[in-house]
């Protein structure tokens, strides 16, 4: 294979990254080119799957579940906002 400035060329790892020497990858390869992280998991339906199952397992649990408001309907639904802006999704949240 042949990437960006001839064949795989051997370069140091970034620093932080030396567990990925054994990862070749060809520069200017994007097999999601088009796409955003927040479309590629499902958007928001993937997105709202993932903050109910975390307030469903946050009200299970007695010592987190104090930390929140008594009320978590408005916290739930701005952390589906919250989340799908970071994941690249409609700014909704901010």
């Amino acid at each position: 294979m042949t990437g960006v400035g001839g064949p795989l060329a051997e370069r140091a790892p970034a620093e932080g990254l030396a567990h990925r020497r054994h990862v070749r990858n060809v520069h200017d390869f994007h097999p999601f080119h088009g796409t955003n992280l927040f479309e590629r998991i499902g958007g928001q339906p993937s997105v709202d799957r993932v903050v109910d199952a975390f307030y469903h397992a946050l009200e299970q649990d007695t010592e987190l579940r104090s930390l929140f408001p008594a009320d978590l309907a408005a916290t739930r639904h701005m952390h589906g906002l919250f989340f799908a802006e970071w994941l690249d999704g409609p700014p909704r949240y901010s």
